[in-house]
């Protein structure tokens, strides 16, 4: 009885995860290339319930407190964002906000396209994510850190830097300048192959005065310096 409890609890709560993840109002941030068009085409076709058939979980790309990535097997250009068993859709639902609302600003951010469930090895306990667009090779760059006239960067990230890569900055600047309020917590961002530099995963952002000295103005300095 106890464990058919536990079931029955596990259950609820996919159920309940499901109704939140599908009131997300989703669609590709930026989609602006071609090869969003190929993705959606195959998403399309995926059924509701992704299992080991389409997600490769041999290898995880990537993992956190609250989630896990892992690579669909017949795409490379997208991951499937799973939370951890019996996490909260909230922090789901505020990484959903918080980049949509960076990239309404014009900040470039990985794309989100639609919510979905997994069930590992043919369980019966489904975890629930998002399918996400995959920066392949991408180099992490901390933005939040200081970055002065001694800073190095690495040569990884330096070796994919390019006029994207300026061009990207540039419009992060203009951003800032324009949003003298805005504050972005833990304001990091990645350095794709081809030198676009995407904004992910930050702790919160909003519109708060009391911080702008902190945190703005820190941000368009380091994005300063990163141009030098």
């Amino acid at each position: 009885n106890a464990d058919l409890d536990i079931v029955t609890q596990q259950t609820e709560e996919s159920k309940r995860v499901a109704e939140v993840l599908d009131g997300l109002k989703l669609g590709p941030f930026n989609s602006e290339t071609s090869s969003q068009d190929d993705n959606i085409a195959y998403i399309k076709k995926l059924p509701t319930v992704l299992t080991n058939a389409e997600i490769d979980t041999d290898i995880i790309l990537g993992e956190g407190t609250f989630k896990s990535a892992y690579a669909f097997r017949d795409n490379p250009n997208l991951i499937f964002l799973a939370l951890q068993e019996n996490e909260e859709t909230q922090i789901l639902t505020e990484e959903i906000r918080m980049l949509g609302e960076l990239n309404k600003l014009g900040v470039k951010t990985p794309k989100f396209y639609r919510k979905a469930s997994f069930t590992p090895g043919g369980g019966l306990i489904e975890r629930h994510g998002l399918i996400v667009q995959r920066i392949t090779e991408a180099k992490d760059i901390k933005l939040n850190e200081e970055i002065d006239e001694n800073t190095r960067l690495s040569q990884e990230v330096l070796d994919y830097s390019n006029q994207k890569t300026l061009r990207d900055i540039k419009r992060l600047q203009q951003v800032f300048a324009h949003n003298p309020d805005l504050t972005v917590d833990d304001f990091q961002g990645i350095i794709d192959q081809d030198g676009q530099l995407y904004i992910i995963d930050p702790i919160d952002v909003g519109n708060t005065s009391e911080y702008t000295l902190d945190y703005s103005t820190n941000h368009e300095l380091n994005l300063f310096n990163l141009m030098r």
